[in-house]
């Protein structure tokens, strides 16, 4: 290079220039540096992150800062600050302007990406010194999936004893995928259901995870009980979001009884199932009648030794039916 040339050179190329001879020259002369490698940083994409390097002048040094993606073999540069405070940013890092702060010895990223994902470090030279090598921070982004999702399959409503898929939790957009947990109470659901990762449809990087929701043996004891869905997630820090889920399971009349106020003379015949039971009777003296709940004002007057009978039934087999004594309904103890 000429002369003039060198005159109308601006400080910061010939900075530049110096710096690219200088690294030459330790290439040629086969300079070994040993750089370390830290431990991975996980960052929440939109969160930031803030790297540190130790510049003995800075006002006499050249701070680069570099930046390897993770699916490249190949750096680039992503910031420098030359001597007289002068700082230029490259590439996707000064975009959008001020996304990223080059001050002293201090990189700062804000709005993170998943293509910000990669080896970081610095490199610092002079003039006079050899390029150092600062210590690569490996960054790893997650991607905090869109709200979890419960979505009824079939009409909420299960037979008992009859093997039923009822609803899939859903997780989309993450990285990496959530995971999915369907609990009965305080205990993780078994069943057959196998979570399904797939890619997310817009995206090659975020990843979508649904799992169902089976009852394999639904009984009466599932009736409107609250299965839980579990999603985790990193991005998440720890929480852990729940959503509930229950159905209403058919079954037959079950715990059937009767019994009577005997200050109101009131018989009443109650029985669990769903949907509820409607009932019928067989009366002392054999007067049907129908109802859960019959007024008695002859009850005192009645035969001891004559039964109620009532039958409780709501179209799933079997019935059932109850049977007592006048004497026993009038005197329970």
């Amino acid at each position: 290079m000429n002369k003039p040339a060198m005159e109308n050179m601006k400080p910061h190329h010939l900075c530049f220039l110096l710096l690219v001879i200088n690294s030459s020259l330790q290439a040629i002369c086969g300079q070994v540096f040993k750089q370390q490698t830290r431990d991975t940083e996980y960052v929440v994409a939109g969160e930031s992150i803030t790297f540190l390097c130790s510049v003995p002048n800075i006002n006499r040094y050249i701070l680069r800062w570099l930046f390897k993606p993770n699916a490249s073999k190949y750096r680039m540069d992503a910031g420098w600050i030359f001597p007289g405070g002068y700082v230029s940013t490259f590439g996707q890092f000064d975009l959008p302007p001020g996304r990223t702060q080059l001050t002293n010895g201090m990189f700062k990223i804000t709005q993170l990406t998943v293509q910000d994902e990669g080896h970081y470090w610095c490199e610092t030279s002079s003039v006079e010194t050899p390029t150092t090598f600062g210590d690569k921070t490996p960054v790893h982004i997650w991607v905090t999936p869109q709200e979890p999702q419960i979505v009824p399959i079939g009409n909420g409503t299960v037979l008992e004893h009859t093997k039923t898929t009822v609803a899939r939790c859903s997780s989309r957009a993450g990285k990496p995928e959530a995971k999915l947990t369907w609990m009965n109470g305080s205990e993780p659901l078994v069943t057959s259901a196998q979570p399904l990762v797939s890619k997310n449809s817009f995206s090659d990087y975020l990843w979508d995870i649904e799992l169902d929701l089976i009852l394999e043996d639904p009984t009466r004891f599932d009736h409107k009980r609250p299965f839980q869905c579990l999603i985790e997630h990193p991005a998440y820090k720890g929480e852990i979001k729940k959503l509930n889920h229950s159905v209403n399971v058919l079954y037959h009349p079950v715990n059937i009884r009767i019994w009577a106020n005997t200050t109101s003379l009131y018989v009443y015949c109650e029985a669990d199932g769903y949907p509820a039971p409607s009932y019928t009777w067989i009366l002392p003296g054999d007067i049907d009648s129908e109802g859960p709940e019959l007024l008695m004002s002859d009850l005192y007057d009645l035969p001891g030794t004559q039964w109620f009978e009532c039958t409780a039934d709501n179209g799933i087999p079997d019935h059932a039916v109850a049977r007592i004594l006048v004497d026993d309904l009038r005197w329970p103890n």
